[in-house]
């Protein structure tokens, strides 16, 4: 595998992916995303394959279609910002003056993201701040973040099911359609949060009809 890869201190703008690490057919362990600026792409912010022990932290996702995509183990992502995702990315007949249409997620958990601690984020203006659709991701810590005017605070199919996922702390708040979703969810711990301004507060439902 490979090891220690650093990027802080930096920006991007306007590219399909603004770092994504690829750690396939190895693997990448104890990477670090410090203090970027990651504006415009038209995939995630941040993504990547095969890498454990990611952090992410201090930086700043705008206009992105999705903020970040959590794929592996033990990863941390701690006081970011992720606002305006923008879900689908147009650009003209050359490739110029873009337009972005809808809006996209700001944390996605993948099927691998087990052990992964959330906290101290602002999330705003997404389809759903945080989204998972993977019964498998275990373990999960979701706290103190804000998660304010998005369609729903947080989407989650399947949480919890095969482990415990514990959401505390932090605000939830002015989101237009639920403040956190729960399709299918067990094992979910929720507790210590300001939950307002949302025409639901906590949904709870069958999984069967999910999905966004």
């Amino acid at each position: 595998g490979y090891d220690k890869l650093i990027v802080k201190n930096g920006y991007t703008s306007g590219f399909a992916h603004g770092i994504y690490f690829f750690g396939f057919p190895g693997v990448l362990d104890n990477c670090v995303v410090d203090n970027m600026t990651i504006n415009g792409t038209y995939q995630e912010g941040i993504s990547g394959i095969s890498v454990y022990n990611l952090t992410i932290t201090n930086s700043n996702l705008n206009k992105n279609k999705m903020g970040l995509n959590v794929v592996g183990s033990n990863t941390t992502v701690s006081n970011n910002v992720i606002s305006d995702c923008t879900g689908v990315f147009v650009t003209d007949g050359n490739g110029i003056n873009s337009i972005y249409d809808g809006r996209g997620t700001g944390i996605v958990f993948g099927g691998t993201a087990n052990d992964s601690i959330i906290v101290n984020n602002t999330i705003t203006n997404c389809l759903a701040g945080a989204y998972t659709s993977i019964s498998s991701v275990t373990d999960i810590l979701i706290a103190n973040n804000t998660f304010d005017s998005n369609d729903y605070g947080m989407y989650l199919l399947w949480g919890g099911v095969d482990s415990s996922w514990t959401i505390e702390g932090g605000e939830i708040t002015s989101n237009s359609i639920s403040g956190i979703h729960c399709l299918g969810c067990r094992n979910l711990l929720i507790r210590n949060l300001n939950i307002s301004g949302s025409p639901i507060a906590i949904y709870e439902g069958s999984a069967y009809n999910g999905g966004i």
